[in-house]
């Protein structure tokens, strides 16, 4: 299971790449309109995706009690599309570097939710976050595309060299 981790968390950090490079073609008043979604817009679903990446790498940190790599979402510009992959490429490189140095026995450890929900292991929440990145790259997809902005998000697996890992 941890390898099978290992690899979600570097495909996650292949496809956040892509997304960004298509991304930076738009203007920036396009990935800030408000296209009436509960983010608002593309880059507000961005900077939910960084919010929610750093603050499960917090409670992980602290419930696992890993060695602290902070981080700071007030670091990052919520409007500036740079400033939010900056955050998204670090908070990529922090999760495959807990991956490969965490325990398996760490991995399976049970976890209290900051709502006290118990018997959640540390996989679950690895894995979670990984669906709630997609589910968040699904959602700006359909935000463009609905809005007339044709860019293929949809060949992202077909440029993801899964030999590489």
């Amino acid at each position: 299971m941890k390898n099978m981790l290992i690899k979600m968390s570097k495909y996650d950090k292949c496809v956040n790449e892509n997304l960004y490079s298509i991304l930076k073609e738009f203007d920036s008043e396009i990935l800030n309109k408000d296209f009436g979604s509960k983010y608002k817009s593309v880059n507000g679903l961005l900077f939910h995706m960084l919010d929610a990446y750093g603050y499960i790498s917090k409670h992980l940190i602290n419930k696992l009690q890993l060695e602290k790599k902070y981080f700071n979402l007030e670091d990052y510009d919520s409007s500036s599309l740079d400033s939010i992959f900056e955050g998204i490429h670090k908070i990529n490189d922090l999760y495959i570097d807990i991956l490969t140095n965490i325990s398996n026995d760490d991995l399976y450890q049970e976890i209290t939710s900051r709502s006290g929900n118990k018997g959640l292991s540390a996989y679950f929440y690895f894995y979670q976050i990984f669906n709630h990145a997609t589910h968040h790259r699904g959602a700006i997809q359909l935000i463009l595309e609905l809005n007339g902005y044709d860019k293929d998000f949809s060949g992202v697996i077909q440029n993801y060299n899964i030999k590489k890992f």
